[in-house]
C-alpha cells in the first residue's frame, strides 16, 4: 500500500545558517541544496530562504531570524513549516534554547522540520529533538575547548603573536621552525599586504584587501612549518608612534592634541583613516611597544579562555549571551596575564622606553583594579540641564551635547569633541546657542499639543480603525471557536476508529488534529486575554485624549529634567541643526501608544502616529550677546563683531 504523503502541497521556508564568513561559500549553497531536494522529494512547495551568514549559534543574542519568521507568519502566513538542515543548524546554545524556538515557532503556527533527520511524528520526537539540541552545544564546546588549547599551545611555542591585531608601525617577520628570516608581511592602509624580502625590504609580492572580498580568504596564510616575530615597520610609522610617545610623556600632551597634530602632518591612522582620541590612546597604553607583549589579559570566550596547562571554562554567563549579540569583553585577574618578550621592539623606542614602562605600569594596575568595581555608566552628566542632548544632532548624523563656556558661564550645544578630532573645520566647532534652542522646542510641542482640530480628526479616524479591527477580531473568534468544535468532533472519530484496519495511519492523523487543536486554543487564550475596547463614541474618547494633552502641554516647563528629556525622546522624531547655518529642523509626532494617561486609552497598541509635524527654527545669532569662550569668541559672535 502506498504511503501517504502529509506534506504535499505544503508551503516552506528554509533557514540557512553558518559560523563563519569563510564558510558562507561553501556552507550556504550546500545547506540550500540539501533543503530544496528534501521539499521536492515530499512535493513541498519552496517559498523562501532566510540566510544567517556569519552568525554563531552559540550565542542566542545574535540572532534575530526566528522572530522575523513568527513576524511573517503572524503578517503574511504565507508558509507552514519551517525546514532546517539539523538541530545544530537552529541553534549551538543547548537544549532549553532549542526546545523554546521549537515551542515559540509551533505556538505560532509554523512547524519545524530537520532534513537530515527526517520527518518525526509523535511525543518521542520532542525526547530526541531535546538530545540532538544537547550534543549539538556539547559539541561547539569540546571544538571550543580544542581551539583554545591549541591557540594557546602555538603561542608558547612561539608559532603566533600574542595578538591576532598587528598593532600600528609593526610589521610580522616569517620565519622557519629553525628561526631562518623567510619574509616580511606589512599591513597598509589600504587594507592590501605586502610580502617583503627580509634581507634588502624588496616588495615580493602583494595580497589584495578583505574588506570588500566577502569573507574570501586573500590575506597572507601562515603555513605549519612557519612561525612569527614581530618586528618594527615600516619606517614612517615607527616614527610617527615615537612622536606619540614623545608628546605624552615628555611634553604632556593629551590624545585630542596629538591625533590633530598628526592628521596636520599627513600622517594617517592604520586603515587610512584621520586619528581618533580612542586610538591614540590605545597605542601610548599598548606594552608591545616597549617589547613585551601581554596575552590573556581579556577573555571574551563563549565557553573557555586560554590558560596554561588547559583552558579554563569562560566567564559568560547565560544572561549576557542571551541579551548580546557577542559576549562581553572582560578584563582577567592579573596573575593570569602571559608576558612574551618580543626582542626586536625592545629598543623601539628608544631612550623614551624606562619612561613608557614606568608610566604603561600606572595604566595596567588601574586596569586590574577596574574588575572590582561595577562599570559606571558611559553617560557622566545623566541629570544634566541640557534636555536636548541625545535628541539634537547635527544634520551629518553625529550627536551634540551640552558646554558650558564663558564669562559669565553660558550655555551652549556643540558636537562632542570625538568626532571633530582631528578636524580643524570650523563649522565642525560651531556652538548652538542652548537656551534659544530649547525654549523654541518646548514651544512648538506645547503648540502641536494643543492644535486640537487637526489633531482630532486624526484622533477620531485612528479610533475609527481600531474599532473596526476589534470587529474583525469578534469575527476571527466565532470561527476559532467553531473550528475547535469541529476538530474535537473529529479527534473524537478518529480515536473511535483505532480498533479497526488503518491504525497507523488514524494515529498520524489524530496527532495533526491534536497539533492544530493546541494552536487554535493558544489562538483563542491570546485573544481572549485581549483587554476590550472603550466603548464610547470615538469624538468622546478623542476629546479625552486631547484634555490630556493639554493637561500635559501646560506643565512642561515645570517638568523635572529627566522627565522632560523622557517626554521629548518620544514625541520629538527628528531634531538636526546645520552647522554651517544653524538652521533647525524639527520633526514632532505623537505616537498612540505613549500612554494610558495621554493617549492609548483605547488599551491597544498603535503603530501609526496621529500627529505629525514639521518646522524650521531659525537661530537668531543677533541676540547671543558677546561673551568670552577662553581666549576666543563664539564663532557667531566673531561674525557679528566683525559686521559691526
Amino acid at each position: 500500500m502506498k504511503e501517504t504523503n502529509n506534506y504535499a502541497g505544503k508551503r516552506y521556508l528554509c533557514q540557512i545558517r553558518c559560523s563563519t564568513d569563510q564558510q558562507g561559500d561553501t556552507s550556504i549553497p550546500d545547506q540550500s541544496k540539501l533543503l530544496r531536494a528534501f521539499g521536492d522529494q515530499h512535493e513541498m512547495v519552496y517559498v523562501d530562504s532566510v540566510i544567517l551568514k556569519g552568525v554563531t549559534g552559540s550565542v542566542p543574542g545574535a540572532r534575530n531570524d526566528i522572530e522575523q519568521i513568527i513576524h511573517r507568519k503572524k503578517t503574511l502566513n504565507d508558509f507552514e513549516i519551517l525546514l532546517v538542515q539539523d538541530v545544530s543548524r537552529l541553534t549551538r546554545a543547548g537544549a532549553s534554547h532549542g526546545m523554546k524556538l521549537k515551542y515559540d515557532l509551533e505556538a505560532a503556527g509554523v512547524e519545524v522540520i530537520f532534513a537530515s533527520e527526517g520527518i518525526r511524528t509523535g511525543d518521542h520526537s520532542g525526547i530526541i529533538d531535546s538530545v540532538g539540541f544537547f550534543a549539538a552545544q556539547q559539541y561547539a564546546k569540546s571544538l571550543s575547548f580544542a581551539v583554545t588549547r591549541g591557540l594557546m599551545s602555538s603561542m608558547e611555542n612561539g608559532r603566533i603573536a600574542h595578538t591576532v591585531y598587528i598593532p600600528y608601525g609593526i610589521d610580522r617577520m616569517i620565519v622557519s621552525l629553525d628561526n631562518k628570516p623567510l619574509h616580511i608581511i606589512r599591513n597598509l592602509s589600504d587594507g592590501t599586504q605586502q610580502k617583503l624580502d627580509p634581507t634588502t625590504g624588496t616588495i615580493l609580492g602583494t595580497f589584495e584587501s578583505e574588506r570588500e572580498s566577502n569573507g574570501s580568504a586573500r590575506h597572507y596564510r601562515m603555513q605549519s612549518n612557519e612561525k612569527v616575530v614581530l618586528i618594527p615597520g615600516a619606517p614612517d610609522r615607527v616614527e610617527a608612534v615615537r612622536q606619540m610617545f614623545r608628546r605624552r610623556l615628555v611634553d604632556g600632551w593629551a590624545g585630542f592634541r596629538i591625533a590633530r597634530e598628526l592628521d596636520d602632518m599627513g600622517i594617517r591612522s592604520g586603515n587610512g583613516k584621520p586619528w581618533c582620541v580612542s586610538t591614540i590612546n590605545n597605542i601610548l597604553k599598548n606594552p608591545v611597544y616597549t617589547g613585551i607583549g601581554i596575552a590573556n589579559r581579556f577573555s571574551a570566550g563563549i565557553y573557555n579562555r586560554r590558560s596554561k596547562n588547559a583552558p579554563k571554562p569562560s566567564l559568560t554567563d547565560r544572561k549576557t549571551l542571551a541579551n548580546r549579540k557577542a559576549p562581553k569583553q572582560q578584563i582577567r585577574p592579573r596573575d593570569e596575564w602571559i608576558e612574551v618578550k618580543h626582542q626586536l621592539l625592545h629598543d623601539y623606542l628608544g631612550d623614551l622606553r624606562d619612561r613608557a614602562v614606568a608610566w604603561q605600569n600606572v595604566q595596567l594596575d588601574k586596569q586590574d583594579r577596574s574588575r572590582f568595581h561595577k562599570p559606571a555608566s558611559k553617560d557622566r552628566h545623566a541629570d544634566t540641564t541640557y534636555f536636548l542632548k541625545g535628541i539634537l544632532k547635527s544634520t551629518d548624523g553625529h550627536p551634540l551635547t551640552g558646554r558650558t563656556v564663558g564669562t559669565p558661564r553660558t550655555r551652549y550645544y556643540a558636537i562632542h569633541r570625538g568626532f571633530t578630532t582631528p578636524k580643524r573645520d570650523k563649522t565642525m566647532r560651531r556652538l548652538i546657542p542652548a537656551e534659544q534652542l530649547e525654549q523654541a522646542v518646548l514651544e512648538q510641542v506645547r503648540a502641536m499639543m494643543l492644535d486640537s482640530p487637526e489633531l482630532q480628526a486624526r484622533l477620531v479616524t485612528q479610533i475609527e480603525t481600531q474599532r473596526k479591527q476589534s470587529d474583525t477580531s469578534a469575527k476571527d473568534m466565532d470561527k476559532l471557536e467553531n473550528d475547535k468544535v469541529r476538530l474535537t468532533q473529529q479527534i473524537e472519530f478518529v480515536i473511535d476508529t483505532l480498533d479497526d484496519i488503518g491504525q497507523d495511519a488514524a494515529r498520524v492523523k489524530l496527532q495533526q488534529l491534536q497539533s492544530r487543536l493546541a494552536r487554535i486554543v493558544d489562538q483563542i487564550a491570546r485573544a481572549r486575554s485581549t483587554t476590550k475596547a472603550d466603548s464610547r463614541p470615538a469624538q468622546s474618547v478623542a476629546d479625552n485624549m486631547i484634555a490630556e494633552l493639554s493637561k500635559l502641554a501646560g506643565t512642561l516647563k515645570m517638568m523635572p529634567t529627566p522627565t522632560l528629556r523622557a517626554l521629548l525622546m518620544v514625541v520629538v522624531s527628528r531634531l538636526e541643526v546645520d552647522m554651517e547655518t544653524k538652521a533647525v529642523q524639527l520633526e514632532l509626532a505623537v505616537p498612540a501608544n505613549m500612554g494610558k494617561s495621554a493617549l492609548c486609552l483605547e488599551d491597544k497598541f498603535l503603530k501609526e502616529y496621529v500627529y505629525e509635524a514639521q518646522t524650521k527654527i531659525p537661530l537668531d545669532s543677533a541676540t547671543c550677546n558677546y561673551r568670552r569662550i577662553g581666549r576666543h569668541p563664539c564663532f557667531e559672535c566673531q561674525r557679528v563683531r566683525r559686521a559691526a
